[in-house]
């Protein structure tokens, strides 16, 4: 049988995480209608002994994650949330999380993750990924919800028959999984708890265009660039290089998706100092490059539009079988 296995981390909401579960439990269901037998095994762990803080006044105390794994996972789905929660003691989750990721990385086939603080910690078990590793991998990006991801995977594995009839079981919609999953940053609608750096990521937003350099988002605050950076990450849970990179790629993405402007353009637009700084930014985060990304969910274009042979990149969508 697959196995799920399911990591909370700070800020998780329990809909998310009852409603991933649901998903593959309702995918068992339809599957042994049609075969005789379940096809997923469902777990849910956290990373330390310490009950997970989620969004509001939620806790959760589950198994906590094995030293020592004997077989091989099908899906790890992180599931947190925003960075409120980072703060405080229960931020040993997601450090502990993402340890272990990079500990069994190579036993685990595909990583997911839903929320700010799923993401963080699924895409640094990424930036450690060898290039050269062709496993069956879904990219770090951050999901909307843990039904919606939970229902591509089964689309994914088990067809779309069965996800379909999943979507009956649970009276949703098929939208969620015809809809193409494009990569998008929360991280400026997330509250942080602190009402200046929901302020400074408003003002990134509208200034993407701009050098936005540690220097000047420090004196935005007020605040010397060394304490700007240690309050940044302890306030948010990466740095602002890192959330800078994520603002830009998800306006990128947009001007992509919408727009037929040559990538150097959208390049300047958002900010990236040029098309290969850009270019190296998708390689690296949604493992494809720009023109990859236009082809799979950008308007119609001509392969002339589309020519990028530098890299071959790899799909952050739903991989093949």
């Amino acid at each position: 049988m697959a196995q799920i296995w399911l990591i909370v981390v700070d800020g998780f909401e329990l809909f998310d995480v009852a409603a991933a579960i649901h998903v593959f439990e309702a995918a068992n269901v339809a599957h042994t209608e049609r075969h005789g037998r379940s096809f997923y095994e469902i777990h849910t762990f956290v990373s330390s002994p310490m009950p997970v803080r989620g969004a509001g006044c939620a806790f959760l105390n589950a198994r906590e994650l094995p030293s020592d794994v004997s077989e091989a996972i099908h899906t790890v789905m992180v599931i947190g949330g925003g960075a409120l929660n980072m703060l405080g003691s229960s931020s040993t989750h997601a450090r502990r999380a993402r340890e272990w990721i990079f500990e069994h990385r190579s036993q685990i086939d595909r990583i997911a993750s839903v929320g700010t603080i799923g993401f963080t910690v699924a895409d640094a078990a990424h930036q450690r990924t060898d290039p050269s590793d062709a496993r069956r991998l879904w990219d770090a990006v951050a999901a909307s919800s843990g039904m919606k991801l939970a229902l591509k995977m089964v689309a994914d594995d088990l067809g779309q028959p069965i996800a379909i009839s999943v979507t009956a079981q649970l009276g949703a919609s098929w939208e969620p999984i015809a809809t193409p999953f494009r990569f998008r940053s929360d991280l400026a609608e997330r509250a942080t708890g602190d009402s200046r750096v929901i302020a400074l990521h408003a003002w990134m937003v509208e200034n993407l265009h701009e050098r936005l350099s540690v220097d000047r988002l420090a004196d935005r605050l007020s605040m010397s660039p060394r304490t700007f950076g240690r309050f940044y990450l302890r306030t948010t849970g990466i740095t602002p290089a890192r959330a800078l990179e994520q603002l830009r790629l998800s306006r990128a993405c947009v001007e992509i998706e919408t727009t037929p402007m040559s990538f150097k353009a959208i390049a300047l637009r958002c900010g990236f100092s040029a098309e290969e700084v850009m270019r190296r930014a998708f390689l690296r985060v949604l493992k494809m490059s720009p023109s990859e990304y236009r082809r799979q969910y950008g308007p119609g274009l001509s392969r002339a539009d589309t020519a990028d042979k530098k890299a071959p990149g790899r799909s952050f969508g739903l991989p093949e079988a």
